[in-house]
């Protein structure tokens, strides 16, 4: 059955290739503030583990990039 993955705000923005880690246990994507992506200003990359949901930050940036 599908299922969401993350279901948190901010929005999470998947790009149109290489989405899936090597081992496909995981799911990485920048987040936004907008719910479409249409906004680009996300400050972070993080990934879901999808068996468990767990979410890791991969990077965050700093000082306004």
């Amino acid at each position: 059955m599908p299922r969401q993955l993350p279901t948190a705000p901010p929005g999470h923005v998947l790009t149109n290739a290489a989405v899936w880690s090597a081992d496909s246990r995981w799911i990485v994507y920048d987040t936004r503030s907008s719910v479409d992506g249409s906004v680009f200003d996300g400050t972070r990359i993080e990934r879901v583990e999808v068996a468990t949901g767990r979410i890791e930050r991969l990077y965050e940036s700093s000082q306004g990039a």
